[in-house]
């Protein structure tokens, strides 16, 4: 038999929660804009991460992205899952998510 979880339970797991407030940061924007090399920018690195339960602790104001592990692993599944998608609308990428993947 297998063990089931009301989804209340799984959504109150600290690293889930961080998980989903990653995807209402990128949500929130219409345009959440990448660095050309298809990275999130500093400045909404430090602003997530100020946010999650399980920051990064050895950041500097230059950090990139891979300096912020759970962020880096939060875009990695977002894209591999097709929970997000990159676009390429102008002269910078834009990071967006699929509604159809993400409808909580």
């Amino acid at each position: 038999m297998t063990p089931s979880f009301p989804l209340s339970a799984i959504q109150s797991f600290p690293i889930i929660e961080d998980f989903m407030l990653f995807v209402s940061f990128v949500k929130q924007r219409k345009s959440f804009e990448l660095t050309k090399s298809k990275m999130l920018k500093i400045a909404d690195l430090k602003a997530l991460n100020e946010q999650l339960h399980h920051q990064a602790l050895y950041t500097n104001p230059k950090s990139q992205q891979p300096n912020y592990p759970n962020l880096e692993l939060f875009y990695h599944i977002g894209l591999q899952s097709k929970i997000s998608y990159i676009q390429h609308p102008g002269k910078s990428p834009i990071l967006k998510i699929n509604p159809e993947q993400w409808d909580f």
